[in-house]
């Protein structure tokens, strides 16, 4: 639940960051991203501080260890890593950036839903079923590289700026990325 939560807030973080980030290159633009970050920052710091040592020694077994909720993890680090880049990157790339930002918390939310509800047919003895069906993972990769072209033609050929191709890139690896998590999807379902 403790990661579920703060990854809803770096959700939501991202989301406002994105929608409020203006292009202007004020200093209350550039610290918007840092102070919001701080939310879901303090809710996980005083989680942690009330926690007792074996449940501190747990949550980082957790997010060291190779396994879903480091997976999740990963993706919420992505996701603050983008929101701080939006705080110190040119106007053109902050929109792009914080949307990056809020795909990584949102990836990092599906992993732990898939988690949460793999243990919960576990525990009554049904068997796990994939959260997206491969062929729908198909589906979204090519939208995501569809995008990831759009952008690439606006960049070239509008000037569109480094926004324009930073999302072209974010939107091909997520299309690569995609793309071979719904290969292995439909592998394991044959089998």
């Amino acid at each position: 639940m403790f990661f579920s939560k703060v990854a809803y807030l770096m959700f939501i973080d991202a989301y406002v960051v994105g929608r409020a980030n203006s292009p202007s290159s004020s200093s209350a633009a550039r610290l918007l991203p840092l102070l919001f970050l701080a939310i879901p920052g303090y809710y996980a710091w005083g989680f942690l501080a009330q926690s007792t040592h074996p449940v501190r020694q747990r949550v980082r077994e957790l997010i060291f260890h190779a396994g879903t909720i480091r997976r999740a993890a990963v993706s919420e680090a992505l996701a603050g890593i983008a929101i701080v880049a939006a705080s110190i990157a040119p106007p053109g790339a902050r929109t792009s950036l914080a949307i990056t930002g809020a795909l990584a918390a949102l990836v990092g939310r599906a992993v732990l839903y898939q988690q949460a509800e793999h243990a919960s047919r576990a525990a009554i003895g049904q068997a796990p079923r994939p959260l997206i069906r491969p062929s729908l993972m198909w589906v979204i990769a090519a939208l995501l590289a569809l995008t990831a072209a759009a952008l690439l033609v606006a960049a070239a050929k509008d000037k569109a700026g480094p926004g324009a191709l930073v999302g072209a890139l974010i939107f091909a690896a997520g299309a690569v990325a995609t793309a071979r998590v719904a290969g292995r999807g439909r592998r394991s379902i044959r089998a």
